[in-house]
């Protein structure tokens, strides 16, 4: 379920997936509002994405607010796998390459707090979620996305046979 990982590969999977006659399924993870930017995805002009979550989710020891990343959603998911899942997905439902992504450290974030913005011919889109935690760097909602996606594909292979 780790998004961030299928960025270098994804294209790649896309063509073997199309080649077999198979489907890639990727959940929403810790965000909301991925149905409006996939429908968008043809007139995306810019993203950004700006996490905050706690300096512990990073393996940082730090009592003040620190930004700690910008730049792409692909070094941010080779540098931080288990933190920037978000990123990944927004890239890929937007169909754009280029998100630009800011990471704050903030001992003082009671949430995993993501602001996404999404421009374009089309307008702009503004996500902000603010996340459980469970563990040290996902949050509550990753996990039910994944599991609503599971219960989704079982409902169809239900029906379907």
């Amino acid at each position: 379920l780790s998004v961030g990982a299928l960025l270098q590969v994804l294209d790649r999977l896309k063509a073997v997936a199309r080649e077999v006659g198979r489907k890639i399924y990727i959940p929403s993870g810790a965000i909301v509002g991925v149905d409006g930017i996939k429908a968008v995805s043809g007139m995306v002009e810019e993203v950004e994405i700006t996490t905050r979550k706690s300096p512990e989710s990073f393996g940082i020891n730090s009592g003040k607010r620190t930004v700690i990343f910008e730049g792409s959603a692909e070094e941010a998911v080779k540098r931080y796998p288990r933190n920037l899942n978000v990123a990944a997905t927004i890239g890929i439902a937007s169909g754009f390459r280029d998100v630009k992504v800011r990471v704050i450290a903030d001992p003082e974030v009671e949430f995993n707090e993501h602001e996404i913005r999404v421009r374009g011919g089309f307008g702009e889109i503004e996500i902000r979620v603010r996340n459980a935690k469970v563990g040290k760097g996902s949050s509550l909602l990753a996990a039910l996305s994944a599991v609503r996606m599971i219960r989704e594909l079982e409902d169809v292979l239900v029906i379907g046979t």
